[in-house]
């Protein structure tokens, strides 16, 4: 069975049999105090390694959660538990192709360990049983070219979008700790023009989440700020406060950062056909179409899935090619 897994630190998204979904995925490792019983995918206790992690609402709401994490570490102990709770939320025992993604940074020297490292039978408990899952193969392109193939693939694996695989791309993606840009050029990954810049909207979060404490004395937990975050609102007392300048204060030194690491990574970007967003990109649409004045700049439909399900739609491009399926299943 072949299945998408864009794993990330604020959300981790699962691609297959056609459908998207995801659960929040902060990591961590709680301290020694009971835990509230797990509640599905919003409240994951994974037990692995002989530890005990807190995944999603529960790792958010833990005081050991102070903030998200900026800057991650090549093959995260952390991305192992996300892993653990993606294979429990499809319910079965495998065998599984899996098709996944790797920051730009990343992807050229951790690719190979990364597949093998993830290519084995796993075992740990979710919500206190224990399951053994097997995972037969992974492949791993970088992240945003996901988003990419979603643009010019269909579900089965066909082009359907001929400029775009002619032409040459620059793929935005934005995650939770890093914005990656990724080249497309003739179809292909180009290394050259691809990068990864560490700034995400986790900096938005931690701005907002100070900023708040700052201005109201509302000391919040990061799932808290983020429910804050979506709705433009913060409720102080009974009086509802809009956020919508405190938002743009948070975000305004993030963008700026943005800006001077593409003026930095793309000299050149006057030569590209065409700039697609992805991820949480759109949270910054206006900003980047004022930066790329003069090139058509696209937020990629359902955009916060375009990198899971360009994994999918890559896999199915594989599969079409060698005319078999790995597992055999």
């Amino acid at each position: 069975m072949t299945v998408a897994i864009d794993l990330g630190v604020t959300q981790t998204k699962i691609y297959t049999s056609g459908k998207c979904r995801k659960f929040d995925s902060l990591v961590v490792e709680p301290p020694l105090h009971q835990a509230p019983p797990s509640v599905g995918l919003s409240g994951i206790e994974i037990g692995y390694s002989a530890r005990t992690f807190y995944v999603g609402e529960k790792a958010a709401f833990d005081g050991e959660a102070a903030n998200y994490p900026v800057r991650p570490q090549a093959l995260d102990f952390h991305d192992d538990v996300r892993w653990c709770a993606a294979l429990a939320a499809l319910e079965e025992t495998g065998p599984f192709d899996i098709y996944s993604g790797l920051p730009v940074f990343e992807y050229s020297a951790y690719k190979n360990a990364f597949e093998k490292h993830m290519t084995r039978m796993w075992e740990f408990s979710f919500g206190g049983r224990d399951k053994k899952v097997e995972v037969a193969s992974v492949v791993v392109i970088p992240q945003g070219a996901g988003a990419y193939y979603s643009a010019v693939l269909d579900p089965s694996g066909k082009v359907t979008n001929q400029t775009r695989v002619q032409g040459k791309v620059l793929t935005l993606d934005l995650g939770g700790r890093t914005l990656n840009g990724v080249t497309m050029q003739g179809g292909k990954f180009r290394a050259n023009g691809s990068f990864t810049l560490f700034k995400g909207m986790v900096n938005v979060y931690n701005n907002l989440r100070k900023l708040l404490y700052l201005t109201y004395g509302t000391p919040l937990s990061v799932y808290e700020v983020g429910v804050a975050l979506r709705a433009k609102l913060l409720m102080i007392g009974n009086t509802p406060m809009d956020l919508t300048n405190d938002i743009k204060r948070a975000a305004a030194s993030v963008w700026q950062e943005i800006r001077d690491g593409l003026e930095l990574e793309l000299p050149n970007w006057r030569t590209y056909h065409e700039i697609l967003l992805a991820g949480a990109s759109g949270f910054f649409l206006e900003e980047f179409e004022e930066f790329f004045e003069g090139i058509p700049v696209t937020l990629l439909e359902n955009a916060e899935y375009a990198n899971v399900r360009g994994y999918g739609y890559y896999g199915e491009l594989q599969r079409s090619r060698r005319g078999a399926v790995p597992s055999g299943k």
